[in-house]
């Protein structure tokens, strides 16, 4: 891997691709802060969203491994705050805080 990849912009590009390379193509990743995600999984359930977070996180760690050795102490971290719609929440409004609060709930 190319050390050009550390650039912010190309960091972000990158992640993106990964992220998108977990779902299906009827699934929706949006940037929702600077470092932070959303992603809408039209009928996937508890199963479906634990099946994408164990493809996120399985990238992620062959993308750290790339990364070990060429460049000192970086390392994704990814966190997931999740919330499923309608059994956890009903409005947009409850989606994005109970995804937040679990969100939180996952911080070190």
């Amino acid at each position: 891997m190319d050390v050009a990849f550390l650039n912010g912009d190309n960091v972000m590009k990158s992640i993106s691709r990964l992220l998108r390379s977990c779902c299906r193509q009827i699934d929706f990743i949006s940037r929702y802060a600077y470092d932070e995600f959303a992603f809408v999984l039209p009928e996937s359930g508890d199963t479906g969203v634990e099946a994408v977070i164990g493809r996120v996180r399985g990238r992620i760690d062959t993308l750290n491994a790339q990364l070990a050795g060429k460049v000192d102490s970086v390392k994704l971290k990814p966190l997931f705050g999740g919330v499923t719609y309608p059994q956890g929440a009903s409005t947009k409004e409850l989606l994005l805080s109970r995804a937040n609060q679990n969100l939180l709930k996952n911080r070190p």
